[in-house]
């Protein structure tokens, strides 16, 4: 079938060129005639066909020089754009090579102080720092919050500094900064970095070039490690050319003028170019510490299992055991489908599932003329959505479930599924409601659905030629060359629409699709089911686990010792390495937001808002509030770096004494917020990007609008489907334990 639509649509082509020569021809013809007639001026008048002047074009001549001439107005856009587009990336890559030469590392100053109690010391700033902003950096065994985290009721020790423009340290020019110290013993305690930005340091001062010291005291005794240093006081400046990378990312992803690897790459090359132009001391091993080495050895793990998988033909046979078990319907095929993918996500993450999947859907969409990528996109949905169930579906739900803190205050596996399984029962069927509306008229699911546009275009553009024709004259036969144009239309909208009868095509799918290699297809099952087991021992927390990881690389390792390999670098090409280097240049992206203090804005920005009200609204604010930001963060900054952000301030609020919030309430709505969040665009989630790398090696390319024409509306009902979930039951049920303190 796919094999007539090129012939078609080359004789619909044809059958214009031979329109347009007809009107060439008989324009020659009446102009012949109307030369060598003898008739007077009244009868050509009476006739309707008044001579025209001899330097006038033709009536075909004018046809083929409009549409000459809209195609030269279009060749010379795309030649205009294409040079724009070329001066905008040479400029780009000059700004990103001035900043690495000529940018000079800076020197590490640090200083190792000891601080005793109820003493103080002073520090000289560097004249070289001394500025309207003096940023520090300390070392210790510090509280990762700035809030004092009260234990067993007692307050913890601080250190105190503040700048200070007189050696005595009595004119303050700053507001004191207060750094809590651990309550373990602190010479065994974990050391944490902390960052600071004294404000208005030399304004205060009427000297031009004024000596300030920085001012130490502690309640406790403590060693720190201290640097004053530019990057500190200029991140904050920063921030706004974060943003603006972060846009101009999104702009190349959405217009897509380049591929989003390729803008990937130079927004993150340029974002490290921002933070060497601020004064950070960037080298490659820090680079390489930012990207999740631990997501990026799954991914290429799982890829290289389903490579070798693939040639076994069980992809093949899936697609056709739905297909039969569907009985040739559409919807029921895609809602086993649907259902599959969301419960099979809960216990697989759902990196590895679309992995998994991706092949079958492909197979399947290719047999029945189903859009592949409007169906990838509907399981990627459903796979997002269903991971939200357990602590192991999603990479955010691990990070969360991982965390010492939250583990040790009663999140489990057993009541994480408890208070999600319901909110994300609810969310599925929403979805399918939504879907079921969306797309109620069937044949919009169909590749052909893609093709009407340009068969209207074609349709209008035949029938505006056959005006043109009727109105230079009775000449032209419009009437044939409009038969058969229409005449085309018909027969490629027939074989688009057109699909032979359910047993017809279960036999041709059965004789073509099936097992190929029962032998590799025995070998390698055992290799997942190795893998499997690994994932889900994160279910039991008293098992020793292995990261997923490294779970992933000792099945293929294993895979390796079964198969006999005899092509190893025709398995290395199937992998999709864009989609690994786009994951890498993204984390590295991420880390250089988080590192110039734009990703914590957000989390310090919720904080106030839930201090503005009253204490009977707050838990149902931080809730809300919660679930949003992470859900539209989640969206356009990736929902692990998001998750990784927002848990420390989930922890923060919970641990106030002042808020009062229950911990596990703020749990539920971080871990939905951040998976449904992942529905958002295309680059919310893992899955999403792995799953469009899968269709671009099948031919088939993702569209960032399309993904956030449909997913971003679902994301934005299925976050309202929570809010009233999460507001029943926590609110107004109160269905969780009162806050607890230490």
């Amino acid at each position: 079938m796919t094999q007539e639509l090129p012939t078609t649509t080359i004789r619909i082509a044809r059958n214009h060129n031979r329109h347009n020569n007809n009107f060439n021809s008989n324009s020659v013809k009446c102009n012949n005639k109307s030369e060598n007639s003898h008739d007077t001026q009244n009868s050509r008048l009476e006739a309707g066909l008044q001579r025209e002047p001899v330097d006038r074009p033709t009536f075909g001549q004018q046809l083929l020089n409009f549409i000459a001439s809209e195609n030269d107005v279009d060749f010379s856009w795309r030649a205009l754009l294409n040079s724009i587009k070329i001066l905008a990336l040479i400029l780009l890559w000059l700004v990103i090579v001035v900043i690495m030469i000529i940018t000079k590392p800076p020197i590490d100053e640090s200083r190792l102080f000891t601080l005793e109690p109820n003493q103080t010391r002073t520090y000289m700033i560097p004249q070289q720092q001394v500025a309207e902003r003096v940023g520090v950096v300390i070392w210790g065994p510090f509280q990762e919050t700035d809030r004092a985290e009260i234990k067993n009721g007692v307050m913890p020790d601080v250190v105190t500094m503040n700048v200070v423009s007189d050696a005595e340290g009595k004119e303050k020019t700053s507001v004191d900064w207060l750094i809590y110290l651990q309550t373990a013993d602190l010479e065994q305690a974990t050391k944490i970095e902390k960052a600071h930005v004294f404000r208005s340091a030399k304004s205060k001062s009427k000297q031009e070039n004024p000596n300030l010291w920085l001012v130490m005291t502690t309640t406790k005794q403590v060693t720190i490690k201290l640097r004053v240093d530019a990057y500190t006081a200029n991140r904050e400046r920063g921030i706004w050319a974060g943003a603006l990378i972060l846009i101009l990312m999104y702009a190349m992803i959405v217009t897509e003028i380049i591929d989003r690897t390729i803008a990937s790459i130079l927004c993150a090359t340029l974002a490290v170019a921002l933070l060497i132009s601020l004064g950070d001391n960037v080298n490659l091993d820090m680079i390489m510490s930012w990207v999740d080495i631990e997501t990026m050895l799954l991914l290429f793990s799982m890829m290289l299992l389903i490579a070798m998988l693939a040639d076994s033909g069980i992809f093949d046979f899936f697609a056709v055991y739905a297909y039969e078990i569907s009985k040739g319907f559409v919807w029921p095929l895609l809602t086993s489908l649907c259902l599959f993918t969301a419960v099979v996500s809960a216990f697989l993450d759902n990196v590895t599932m679309m992995l998994l999947v991706a092949p079958i859907i492909i197979r399947l969409c290719e047999a029945l003329t189903l859009d592949p990528v409007l169906m990838l996109t509907l399981m990627v949905i459903y796979s997002n959505i269903g991971a939200a169930c357990t602590p192991i579906g999603d990479p955010p739900n691990i990070i969360i479930t991982t965390n010492d803190y939250i583990h040790d205050n009663g999140v489990t596996f057993g009541n994480f599924m408890l208070h999600c399984v319901p909110c994300v029962t609810l969310v599925t069927l929403q979805t399918y409601f939504l879907l079921r509306y969306i797309y109620r008229d069937e044949s919009k699911l169909h590749i052909h659905g893609a093709l009407n546009d340009s068969m209207q275009r074609l349709a209008r553009r035949s029938e505006r030629l056959t005006k043109m024709a009727s109105a230079a004259g009775k000449g032209f036969n419009t009437a044939s060359v409009k038969r058969k144009s229409e005449r085309a239309l018909m027969q490629l909208e027939h074989q688009l629409k057109y699909t032979p009868e359910y047993p017809r095509v279960l036999a041709n799918l059965k004789s073509m699709y099936g097992i190929k290699d029962k032998p590799l297809l025995i070998k390698l099952s055992i290799c997942f089911l190795f893998v499997l087991t690994l994932f889900l021992s994160h279910s039991f927390h008293n098992l020793h686990q292995l990261p997923l990881g490294w779970a992933a690389l000792t099945g293929v390792l294993l895979a390796f010792s079964l198969v006999d390999i005899t092509d190893f670098e025709a398995l290395l090409l199937r992998i999709e390495w864009s989609t690994l280097i786009f994951f890498g240049s993204l984390f590295i992206l991420m880390e250089v937001l988080a590192k110039i203090g734009m990703i914590g804005i957000i989390g310090e920005e919720v904080q106030d808002w839930i201090m503005l009200v009253d204490k009977k609204y707050r838990l149902c604010l931080a809730i809300m509030l919660v679930l949003w930001v992470s859900a539209v963060a989640s969206a356009f900054l990736d929902n692990i770096p998001v998750t990784a952000m927002m848990l420390p301030i989930v922890i923060s609020m919970a641990q106030d004494r002042e808020l009062q919030l229950p911990l596990h309430p703020l749990v539920w709505a971080l871990a939905m917020g951040a998976c449904f969040g992942g529905n958002g665009t295309l680059v919310a989630a893992s899955a999403n990007v792995v799953s469009a790398g899968i269709a671009n090696q099948h031919g088939y390319r993702f569209s960032f609008c399309s993904f956030f024409i449909l997913g971003f509306p679902i994301m934005l009902t299925n976050i309202v489907v929570t809010s009233l979930y999460l507001i029943l039951c926590h609110v107004i049920f109160e269905w969780h334990d009162p806050p607890k303190y230490e």
